[in-house]
């Protein structure tokens, strides 16, 4: 049996997009953990299972390094949706200035 990937308690701001049919749909909401497969997030907006989804995470200084901010962006699918907290499984990621947001995004 596979072990469970560790998560982190990383509460960060997140920002999204998600593509429900010819509509983008923008949102913001707020980290609860991070694990190098998932994410889980707090947002106000309903989001679907099975939806495409992009993520950038504000990363602020320290996280990763001492002198420069990043943003984590993802690019996954939602697994779920709970009064709220959405789950995200990662298919891709990367590591950018914090200056690159959703609009260079992972090809969503």
């Amino acid at each position: 049996m596979q072990s469970r990937p560790v998560r982190y308690e990383i509460q960060r701001p997140v920002e999204f997009r998600v593509r429900i049919g010819a509509k983008m749909v923008q949102g913001s909401g707020r980290t609860v953990n991070i694990s190098r497969n998932g994410i889980l997030f707090k947002t106000d907006e309903a989001l679907r299972v099975g939806d495409k989804i992009d993520c950038v995470i504000a990363m602020g200084p320290g996280l990763i390094d001492a002198q420069e901010t990043v943003n984590l962006q993802v690019q996954g699918i939602t697994l779920r949706n709970n009064d709220g907290s959405v789950a995200v499984v990662i298919k891709k990621h990367r590591i950018r200035p914090t200056h690159s947001g959703l609009d260079d995004g992972l090809g969503l």
